[in-house]
């Protein structure tokens, strides 16, 4: 069971399974700049874990930096 949000009171669904033995999973399309919060609870047949929560921000979307620049006239 996996959610996130960006800041409201709404906490959306992702995906709905994500395999037991997984040790990373990939959230796609989040906005640059943009602190989300994502909370994680197992579930099996014997109940629900605790929440595990936490907040990240994603790094602003920064043009790449310039490494050459060539002149072509000069006035």
């Amino acid at each position: 069971m996996k959610n996130y949000s960006t800041g409201g009171t709404e906490w959306l669904d992702m995906d709905d399974k994500i395999p037991a033995n997984a040790t990373s999973y990939t959230v796609r399309y989040l906005a640059p700049a943009v602190t989300y919060g994502f909370q994680l609870a197992a579930v099996n047949e014997a109940g629900h874990s605790n929440w595990e929560a936490k907040n990240l921000t994603m790094p602003a979307d920064v043009p790449p930096k310039i490494t050459w620049v060539q002149m072509m006239a000069s006035t």
